[in-house]
């Protein structure tokens, strides 16, 4: 009759190991990912935290209430998910954003004027690296402020792997950067994506506008509106482009878009020229030319 109870026992012990040692293993496998990630993104600061787990079903790791420590200051996020984290991809979001640094203490002043309170910003990284190809995409990096706004960036470069990556992440000596500047100056541009959507600020900012000038918000797009067609029959194609989409972006709202899709792609070493000329001489038509950029406003 003594055998069920210590067979039971038994039992119950073995199932109390393994929950602890997927525990053990689990928090384990959570802090090397939350290692990595730090690594990868060359990040050495003090670090700590409420809570951190991983589901080896679905490999995801999430950190609770994240606190990095930059000599300047605190940042914290609320939430870190690590979706993917191999040596070719990589794919992250982090919720609740602050900061009690210097530049995020001027943002929320700036945001504050416009009637936002404890703005916290949202983040999201895709990332995928092809070492056989030698190709690099940006997928997807964007900020959010939530009802405020959003700016993206998506990015498709070659001639670029994960060990030209590495070697500038460490890179320490001036003979060192110098070199592997000449190898980074050969990585070409293919496409560029940048964007701006707007979720509510496009209105507020209009209204401050307004109210410092004594207007109302529909006198203030009017007399912008004035500026560009004034501006539209004086400047060239690129610009008459632009102008017409932050018109119709100031009108409505929406999304603000710049592509750049290069025919054939453009390595950094002459981006970088054409830059420097343009901003020199003033004259854009090349670096729009060699670009292909196009710029449009989507509802």
């Amino acid at each position: 009759m003594r055998r069920v109870p210590l067979l039971f026992l038994f039992l119950v012990l073995i199932v109390l190991f393994f929950i602890g040692a997927f525990q053990i293993y689990t928090t384990k496998k959570a802090e090397e990912n939350l290692r990595e990630l730090l690594s990868r993104l060359g990040m050495e600061e003090e670090v700590a935290y409420d809570r951190i787990s991983y589901s080896p079903f679905s490999g995801i790791t999430e950190v609770t209430n994240l606190r990095v420590h930059f000599p300047e200051g605190t940042t914290t996020a609320e939430r870190l998910r690590i979706t993917s984290l191999t040596p070719s991809s990589l794919d992250l979001s982090v919720q609740g954003i602050s900061s009690d640094t210097e530049g995020f203490r001027d943002f929320l002043r700036n945001m504050k004027d416009l009637g936002y309170e404890d703005v916290r910003l949202n983040l999201q990284l895709l990332l995928t690296l092809n070492d056989r190809e030698r190709e690099l995409a940006l997928r997807l990096f964007e900020i959010v402020a939530p009802e405020a706004f959003s700016v993206g960036l998506r990015l498709h470069a070659d001639r670029i792997d994960s060990a030209l990556i590495s070697a500038l992440a460490e890179a320490e000596e001036d003979e060192e950067v110098e070199k592997l500047s000449e190898q980074l100056g050969r990585v070409r541009l293919r496409s560029l994506e940048l964007f701006l959507r707007d979720l509510g600020v496009r209105v507020r900012i209009l209204e401050r506008e307004a109210r410092s000038r004594n207007r109302t918000p529909e006198d203030i797009l009017k007399e912008v509106e004035r500026e560009l067609r004034r501006r539209l029959e004086e400047d060239p194609e690129f610009r008459k482009e632009l102008l017409k989409a932050v018109n119709s972006f100031l009108l409505s709202g929406g999304t603000l878009r710049v592509r750049a899709d290069p025919v054939p792609p453009v390595d950094f070493q002459t981006l970088i020229l054409l830059t420097l000329l343009s901003l020199q001489t003033g004259d854009f038509s090349e670096f729009v030319y060699r670009l292909n950029l196009r710029v449009e406003h989507l509802p």
